[in-house]
């Protein structure tokens, strides 16, 4: 017989209930309307990057905060800490883009912090980035 999984979420994660991602929603369809009115496109960028890509960019404690994640075959990813370096990467990826280069991004982050729940600071979470 199978043990019994106890269900739990690791501390600073959270589920999001539909009364709050009902609101979330409306807040992004007002957010995007003012974005796109203002010539800005979407982007969206994975949630994982090659670890060389983000480590040194956002200072050494910064770097200290950054998820790794062993990768079979030997290389380490890491999920995006914030969506500025994503960003950086994409530009030198596609050098024919339009300049400037106006985009809205909305994704979650992951940073290894020690979480406050209670003070709203958790370890995954929705960032708004708009350049």
């Amino acid at each position: 017989m199978s043990p019994t999984v106890q269900a739990r979420l690791f501390k600073g994660v959270k589920d999001v209930l539909p009364e709050e991602l009902l609101a979330r929603n409306q807040l992004m369809q007002t957010l995007v309307a003012v974005f796109e009115r203002y010539g800005f496109g979407p982007l969206e960028t994975p949630a994982m990057e090659y670890l060389d890509i983000l480590l040194g960019k956002y200072g050494t404690e910064g770097d200290k905060l950054i998820y790794k994640l062993a990768y079979k075959g030997g290389e380490t990813l890491a999920l995006r800490y914030d969506l500025t370096v994503p960003l950086s990467r994409v530009v030198a990826m596609n050098p024919d883009l339009p300049m400037p280069f106006k985009r809205w991004q909305v994704q979650p982050v992951w940073r290894a912090d020690r979480a406050q729940p209670a003070q709203g600071r958790f370890r995954e979470f929705i960032q708004c980035d708009v350049d």
